[in-house]
């Protein structure tokens, strides 16, 4: 939603996400409500994507898509994304890891192979904890999956939680205004 049509998402009275965002327009008003409907209308086709990504990906787990590494190539003269996986998995195993670490290296691309990582790129590095978590696996090891070796993933989710906690968006009334940081 932030990313892709660039709107706001809006937070209740308890910091809880609300079923509300904000959107800014280059024009002065929309009294028929039709960018309003528009913009809806979007989201609501972006979301009923991501649920049928996730149900679809939802079939497979993560440790059944380990072997599918093997198709996903990492860089020409390193090989594929399974190579990658098990150079890390013994990297791990050298500086100390436990098996939770073990297991969060092992799955930790895993997500590249999913329906949803390839619908919405940006999400690879986090999709694959959030699966993790839904599939079952111990918090260590989806705590550590989500966060993933992906920098820029890490950097994505930041941006996206940050604003949250320097916006506070009004929810009683349909025009919104952001109160000054230093207020």
């Amino acid at each position: 939603m932030r990313h892709h049509q660039k709107y706001f998402s809006v937070e209740d009275e308890h910091g809880k996400l609300a079923p509300q965002f904000v959107a800014v327009m280059n024009i002065p008003s929309d009294p028929e409500g039709f960018v309003r409907r528009g913009n809806e209308r979007v989201l609501r086709a972006r979301f009923n994507d991501a649920r049928f990504f996730w149900q679809t990906d939802q079939k497979k787990s993560l440790a059944e898509r380990v072997p599918d590494l093997a198709h996903v190539t990492f860089q020409a003269k390193l090989g594929t994304y399974l190579e990658k996986t098990e150079r890390v998995k013994a990297l791990v195993r050298t500086l100390g890891g436990d098996a939770h670490a073990v297991r969060a290296a092992e799955l930790a691309k895993c997500d590249l192979t999913t329906e949803l990582v390839k619908e919405f790129t940006e999400l690879q590095g986090v999709v694959g904890g959030l699966y993790a978590r839904a599939q079952g696996e111990p918090e260590p090891v989806w705590q550590r999956s989500t966060i993933s070796t992906n920098r820029r993933a890490w950097k994505m989710r930041y941006r996206a939680t940050a604003p949250a906690r320097l916006w506070r968006w009004p929810t009683s009334s349909t025009r919104c205004a952001a109160a000054s940081a230093s207020a």
